[in-house]
C-alpha cells in the first residue's frame, strides 16, 4: 500500500493599501467573491468594506477594518481546507498605508474652496 502526502494549495491575498472614500461604491461584490474572481482572473483585484473604525490612542489613530464572512461561504472554505485548499492573508511588516481615493481628494479641495469663499475680502 502506498502512501500519498496531500499537497496543500495555497491562494495568496496580499493586502497593499486602503483607501479611504466618501462616496459609496454601487452594487459591489462581497469582497470574498472579489478575491475568488481575482484568483480565476490571475488579476490583482479591489474589495471593499463599510465595517470601519477609528480609535484615537494619545496622538495618534487606529483603523480598524473588519470584514464579515457570512456562514455560508466560512462552511464552504473550511470545506476545501479539508480538499487541501487554503486561503494566506499577507501583509506589509511595517503595517498597511492607508491613502485619500480620488473623491476623498475632491471633496476637501471643494470644501476648501468654500471655505476661502466665506472669507472677508480683507483676509483673501
Amino acid at each position: 500500500m502506498l502512501k500519498t502526502e496531500r499537497q496543500t494549495e495555497y491562494h495568496d491575498v496580499l493586502l497593499t493599501d486602503i483607501q479611504m472614500h466618501v462616496v459609496e461604491p454601487r452594487k459591489p461584490l462581497p469582497w470574498y467573491r472579489t478575491i475568488l474572481k481575482s484568483f480565476r482572473n490571475k488579476k490583482p483585484g479591489r474589495f471593499f468594506t463599510k465595517d470601519f473604525s477609528m480609535i484615537k490612542k494619545d496622538k495618534t489613530f487606529e483603523a480598524r477594518v473588519s470584514f464579515p464572512l457570512p456562514e455560508e461561504i466560512r462552511k464552504q472554505m473550511e470545506e476545501a481546507q479539508k480538499s487541501g485548499k487554503k486561503i494566506r492573508l499577507w501583509m506589509p511588516k511595517n503595517g498597511i498605508p492607508v491613502y485619500p481615493g480620488k473623491d476623498v481628494i475632491e471633496f476637501l479641495k471643494a470644501r476648501n474652496k468654500n471655505r476661502l469663499t466665506d472669507l472677508p475680502k480683507e483676509l483673501k
